[in-house]
């Protein structure tokens, strides 16, 4: 009997101080507000960005990732628009990268962050100061909490996992920059990939499969293929129905047939180890454009990864950035070929209707997934002659073209018989 009595007092102290804890770190208000939504500068600074980070992480010696105070703004807009539920905020102060954010868990309850990270030197442990709600972190409990959740998911032996300071080697901080030299190992990445539902084996098999199936034709795909035709010979009509993973490994091997092999290594961490064996591109069109084809594979491959907010968000931002001077200018046609593959990779990702969908595309058309009419919406757009016209993204003009697009989707039986908004 005292055993069940030490058991019970165990479990109401577990419950306790779980309650505690989260009354500390939960929040009844977001204490950073949504900034506005991002203009065409906004993303052009992030793309920079971004493939300073890119080349960091697959570089075997890793690299320096930097920010400027000015482009701080620009960051802050651009990762609230693309995660919903998000509001974020940064600077550059006390010779630290202050990082905030407020994320939105249910209705009226919020986690609030905010995390400083200071100047050191190869020698010099790394300093981040975190705090979640009232409960503040020192640099200590910050590593220690860091390298056992690196341990925890390192795919070898615990004792050979790397330390957060082999992650973030040096940080360098200025009155108006700051710069980190980060090292991430492949194996690490892919761990992370698995634990975020990004990777799957069943997925990279056939994206590999479905790009040998595709380039190994001998007859029609030589010359310019429709997308309804490669969709009919990626997902046969008498074929078993696949899988959600399946699904989205086929639309990647679609896009490694059409547009680049390489592809696979953005879906794959090692994909550079093990290249898939070259075939003979694929030219595919959809009414005579390639473009228009990529756009709804890419879009379509982020919603059957069950990403449909940031697949949205990233064909916005990337015809905001085509916005830019020498780009090609905003496109509602690009956009309509995102919207589209968003819903089609939403629907293959949803085991209620991957069948039914599966069978649309086995027969092919390229009509069934791309409406026509939308080839007569506007595009070109300068970035003055955008934001003059629609202002940001979230204005009545904008969501108003938006509805257009949506209402030329749903007259498609493919999007009309199965999507559920």
């Amino acid at each position: 009997m005292s055993i069940v009595r030490g058991a019970g007092r165990l479990l109401l102290v577990i419950v306790a101080s779980l309650a505690f804890f989260g009354a500390a770190v939960l929040s009844d208000r977001p204490e950073i507000v949504p900034p506005e939504t991002p203009g065409p500068r906004d993303v052009g600074t992030v793309s920079t960005i971004a493939r300073m980070a890119f080349a960091a992480i697959r570089s075997e010696e890793g690299g320096f990732v930097g920010v400027r105070a000015e482009e701080l703004p620009s960051v802050s807009r651009v990762v609230s628009f693309s995660n919903p539920g998000l509001a974020a905020d940064g600077r550059i102060e006390n010779g630290a990268l202050q990082l905030r954010g407020s994320l939105a868990l249910a209705t009226a309850t919020y986690l609030n962050l905010d995390l400083a990270v200071a100047a050191h030197t190869p020698e010099e442990l790394p300093r981040l100061y975190v705090r979640a709600g009232t409960v503040r972190f020192s640099p200590a409990a910050v590593r220690w909490l860091s390298n056992m959740g690196v341990g925890l998911i390192w795919p070898e032996p615990f004792e050979d996992a790397p330390r957060l300071s082999d992650l973030i080697e040096e940080v360098r901080v200025g009155e108006d920059f700051a710069a980190a030299r980060i090292d991430m190992p492949i194996g690490l990445l892919r761990a992370a990939q698995r634990l975020a539902g990004r990777y799957s084996p069943d997925a990279d098999a056939a994206a590999r499969a479905t790009y040998l199936r595709l380039t190994n034709f001998e007859d029609s795909f030589r010359r310019p293929a429709s997308l309804g035709g490669l969709f009919a010979q990626a997902f046969p009509q008498d074929e078993d129905t696949v899988s959600p993973e399946e699904a989205s490994g086929r639309l990647v091997g679609m896009i490694m047939a059409a547009y680049d092999p390489d592809f696979l290594r953005l879906v794959d961490v090692d994909a550079q180890r093990n290249p898939p064996c070259r075939g003979e591109r694929v030219v595919v069109t959809v009414v005579g454009r390639r473009d228009l084809a990529l756009h709804l594979l890419i879009s379509a491959i982020f919603s059957a990864q069950r990403d449909r907010e940031l697949g949205s968000a990233l064909g916005e931002m990337k015809e905001l950035s085509d916005a830019l001077p020498g780009g090609s200018g905003f496109s509602f046609v690009d956009l309509a070929a995102d919207r589209a593959g968003i819903r089609l990779g939403t629907l293959l990702a949803d085991p209620k209707t991957t069948a039914e969908v599966q069978r649309h595309l086995g027969r092919g058309g390229t009509a069934n997934l791309f409406p026509a009419r939308a080839l007569g919406m506007e595009e070109g757009l300068s970035e003055e002659e955008f934001e003059r016209r629609f202002g940001r993204l979230n204005s009545e003009q904008y969501e108003a073209a938006v509805d257009r697009i949506d209402a030329a989707l749903d007259s498609l039986p493919i999007y009309q018989d199965f999507t559920n908004g």
